[in-house]
């Protein structure tokens, strides 16, 4: 399962959004991140079972703003890795909503909001800081 057991964990971590955002970083060509991203995101909607092709189309955007951007970054940098992870989540979190409430018109956005999406660029930029240097070493890149 994709989805921690751990209650914290479980609305903010999110490691498959992790490694798009190290593989935007660390490849040296960022031509088909937006297909790499929609397959990780359809990976995470078969294991959520939330509102399918929602996270593949979230990812397949954060994998386009991957490309997009990587003139513009200093991409060797740590402290630059760990604030784009943080930045990225906040931007999948926002869009990922968005789809939500495009597909019903049910759903509105609640008032933790304000609390939870920089709790969630935080926890994700933390572990871009504690996972990036170790799966650089992992994979001798």
């Amino acid at each position: 399962m994709l989805v921690s057991s751990i209650p914290f964990l479980r609305w903010g971590w999110d490691p498959l959004l992790l490694f798009l955002i190290f593989l935007g970083v660390h490849l040296p060509s960022g031509r088909f991140l937006w297909l790499i991203g929609m397959g990780l995101g359809f990976l995470r909607d078969f294991g959520t079972g939330a509102f399918f092709g929602g996270f593949a189309c979230t990812f397949g955007g954060i994998g386009w703003i991957l490309n997009g951007t990587r003139r513009w970054v200093e991409r060797e940098e740590p402290l630059v890795q760990v604030i784009l992870a943080g930045i990225l989540s906040g931007v999948a979190s926002l869009a990922y909503g968005g789809w939500l409430m495009a597909a019903d018109p049910a759903l509105v956005w609640n008032r933790a909001l304000g609390w939870t999406l920089p709790l969630t660029m935080l926890l994700q930029g933390a572990c871009a800081a504690w996972f990036f240097p170790r799966l650089q070493r992992r994979l001798n890149w």
